[in-house]
């Protein structure tokens, strides 16, 4: 019998048979190189997915800074009736000269100088509230009725640059407007 006839009838390969025994060198690479694809796809996805949780945190806490002070103004109707809500820019603002916790002596006018200065100290704060915030609120007299608008502003990163270009690092200038009429 031949040489390569024992090797086939004792379940032996024999010398021209080769059984592989694992993976190659080149098969792991391009395996590693799949799973790093993915990799990289889900951690672009988690990273916009933070700034888009971070957009919605901001919009929130700029709409409910709006409302209070919406509230704020409604409950202090000599105030309005001063015109002291009117043009307010958070970035300029004066200091109080009542404290309306110690004192029940205040006028509407003090009061409505209290309510900006802590709706600007919700800006200033550290960590502030908004990065960049700043609030303007506006009057429209209308017959029989004011219609106020409080407009809350803040920065935030954005990756959208000019011709659709991507700028990574970018601020772009966000706001929230709410509107009430108040008679």
């Amino acid at each position: 019998m031949r040489l390569a006839n024992i090797f086939r009838h004792s379940g032996h390969p024999g010398p021209i048979a080769h059984r592989q025994g694992g993976f190659t060198l080149i098969e792991v690479m391009i395996a590693v190189l799949v799973l790093l694809v993915g990799l990289l796809g889900v951690a672009g996805i988690q990273i916009v997915s933070f700034q888009n949780n971070q957009g919605a945190y901001f919009r929130s806490q700029a709409t409910f800074m709006a409302s209070d002070f919406l509230d704020r103004m409604r409950a202090n109707p000599a105030g309005r009736s001063a015109s002291a809500y009117d043009g307010v820019n958070t970035n300029s603002v004066t200091a109080p000269d009542c404290d309306i916790a110690s004192s029940a002596g205040c006028s509407g006018e003090q009061v409505a100088r209290n309510d900006i200065a802590e709706l600007a100290a919700q800006f200033t704060t550290t960590p502030p509230v908004l990065p960049n915030g700043f609030a303007t609120v506006s009057r429209e007299d209308s017959t029989g009725f004011d219609e106020y608008t409080v407009t809350v502003f803040w920065t935030e990163k954005s990756w959208a640059g000019a011709g659709g270009a991507v700028a990574r690092d970018g601020t772009a200038l966000r706001s929230v407007e709410l509107r009430t009429i108040i008679k």
